[in-house]
């Protein structure tokens, strides 16, 4: 008699002790094992442990108890459910104008929701970039010189620090449609960055390596701006992945797949330096010397994807 009121005291007492007993073909829901209930099976070690006299065996004998009755129950519990992060894509051919709207509505999404100051240098590159489109000097590369390893290029007059013009290739139109425009986005970041650097008088034909350098780290902080946990990267992958499978002769996919492929190393880089300049290298840019300009090697290919 004494063990069962002590058992129904703790609260160890079967179910069917506590409540009455539904009927034989429902059978009784668990007992959720929540925060609360566990504190009331803790009162009675609680209060031994409070005790200071109370012995080594009662201690002991709490503590089994407490561990004992909870074992006897069958936890309930809630998961919440979450998806991962998705890159939404319009399905259409991406438009210079809407991938800038993009940019601009994702960069304004991230300090709204996040309250961090994006770097300074990657809002004045996404500044400039919707400057060059309004100035006629940004736009899709009409006469198709581009190969699919170069989705942008800078080209400027060597004797003068005005003007210069940013084209990107035509098969982005296509790839932005496939990956979003704030992936696409990425591209005219970085070429935005090399215009700004020779508006400024910094953007040197023989330094080639700190100009890319500069250039890949602002668009490796635009990548953390808009993808800050990396999960719209990674769902991206594996829906290209898997549409690469079903179209494996589809340019436009297999574009799309290199170029995000392109970003998640240069994303890997971490924005370091150090890493950096390999990055660049590895696609093959070098320096200039003995008097000539720097650029990119003969033949180079672009080991780590398409070049900007």
């Amino acid at each position: 008699m004494r063990a069962a009121a002590l058992a129904l005291l703790l609260g160890l007492a079967p179910a069917g002790a506590r409540a009455a007993a539904p009927a034989a073909d429902k059978p009784a829901p668990p007992d959720p094992v929540t925060p609360a209930f566990v504190a009331a099976q803790m009162e009675p070690l609680r209060d031994a442990l409070a005790d200071p006299g109370a012995s080594p065996a009662r201690l002991s004998g709490e503590a089994a108890s407490f561990f004992r009755g909870l074992q006897r129950e069958t936890p309930s519990v809630h998961a919440p459910m979450r998806e991962m992060a998705r890159e939404t894509v319009a399905g259409t051919p991406g438009t210079i104008d809407a991938i800038l709207a993009e940019g601009r509505r994702r960069y304004d999404h991230y300090r709204l929701t996040t309250g961090a100051v994006p770097p300074a240098d990657l809002a004045a590159s996404a500044s400039y970039a919707r400057d060059l489109r309004a100035q006629g000097r940004e736009g899709f590369d009409r006469k198709g010189e581009l190969t699919p390893a170069e989705m942008g290029v800078f080209t400027y007059a060597k004797g003068s620090l005005e003007g210069g013009v940013v084209s990107i290739n035509r098969l982005m139109a296509g790839v932005a449609a496939l990956i979003g425009r704030a992936f696409a986005f990425s591209t005219l970041v970085h070429e935005a960055t090399h215009a700004l650097a020779r508006a400024q008088g910094r953007l040197s034909p023989r330094a080639v390596v700190d100009g890319e350098v500069e250039a890949y780290r602002v668009e490796y902080e635009w990548l953390t701006v808009m993808d800050p946990s990396r999960e719209r990267t990674a769902t991206m992958y594996y829906s290209l992945r898997a549409r690469s499978w079903a179209h494996p002769d589809d340019p436009v996919t297999k574009a799309a797949l290199s170029y995000l492929e392109h970003l998640i190393r240069l994303r890997d880089t971490g924005g370091k330096t150090r890493e950096l300049k390999a990055f660049v290298r590895d696609l093959g840019y070098e320096d200039g010397r003995d008097g000539k300009d720097g650029g990119v090697k003969a033949g180079a290919t672009g080991a780590t994807g398409p070049r900007a």
